[in-house]
């Protein structure tokens, strides 16, 4: 899963950056915009790291994009059409979208392992910690890209 934060100067609107996004989240399973985040989910963690790579090179500092690979509870979505990703995992991706540095995209340790072990090309980086986490476990996050 990806979150990817847009900064557009203050307001981020759908108008400005959904034009742009046409192709960006191509293979995405699920898709959803909501208060300046695109929401993504992909059938494998290479999908989402190319997904990663193509946002920041089309938005450069003005997007910043987290990911995370987990189990997530799916279930319809009562305001619309689709399905909703609901839990810890469908949750994780936006925090590291909020910590990360303008331009860039970090994942979690577990989305940095799945990749490896589906022998993904896509590199990654251990970066640190992210603080603050549910049960006040520090979380191993990765540069990707």
């Amino acid at each position: 899963m990806l979150t990817a934060a847009f900064d557009t100067g203050g307001e981020a609107t759908a108008a400005e950056v959904l034009p742009r996004l046409a192709g960006l989240a191509e293979g995405a399973a699920i898709a959803r915009w909501a208060e300046g985040r695109l929401f993504l989910a992909y059938a494998t963690p290479a999908q989402a790291a190319e997904a990663a790579a193509r946002l920041t090179a089309a938005f450069g500092e003005r997007v910043r994009v987290g990911g995370h690979y987990g189990v997530t509870l799916a279930a319809d979505d009562p305001f619309g059409a689709g399905e909703l990703l609901l839990g810890e995992a469908a949750e994780l991706p936006g925090r590291l979208a909020g910590a990360a540095l303008a331009g860039t995209a970090q994942v979690s340790e577990a989305f940095a392992a799945a990749l490896l072990a589906h022998g993904s090309a896509v590199r990654t980086e251990p970066l640190g910690e992210l603080e603050g986490q549910p049960a006040d476990r520090p979380l191993a996050i990765h540069a990707v890209g």
